[in-house]
């Protein structure tokens, strides 16, 4: 998996670009907080290690409720007590980074 960079050039054309990187381990190494809404549930925290069939997160959080995307927090969340979660990636149906706690 790649992450991908559109640019438009001189002519006004769109072009799409990948980058040959795992964005997974991009995630990682910015140490930003991720928000994964996996087949049953929401998961969140940091990146800490990825490997073929699993990320690793700390301090991770189960969201119950997110309430609206546009709030600061979410709804209902619990943290995982537990010093790594795993998660694993074919239950993963799309993940970003969210400005809430």
């Amino acid at each position: 998996m790649g992450i991908f960079k559109t640019t438009i050039n001189n002519d006004g054309l769109k072009i799409v670009v990948e980058k040959d990187t795992d964005v997974f381990v991009e995630m990682m190494k910015a140490e930003v907080q991720v928000t994964f809404f996996c087949v049953n549930y929401f998961y969140v925290g940091k990146i800490t290690a990825v490997n073929g069939d699993d990320i690793v997160l700390e301090g991770a959080r189960i969201v119950y409720e997110t309430g609206s995307f546009t709030d600061n927090t979410f709804k209902f969340a619990q943290s995982i007590n537990g010093a790594q979660w795993f998660i694993r990636k074919p239950a993963i149906e799309s993940y970003g980074v969210l400005n809430k706690s």
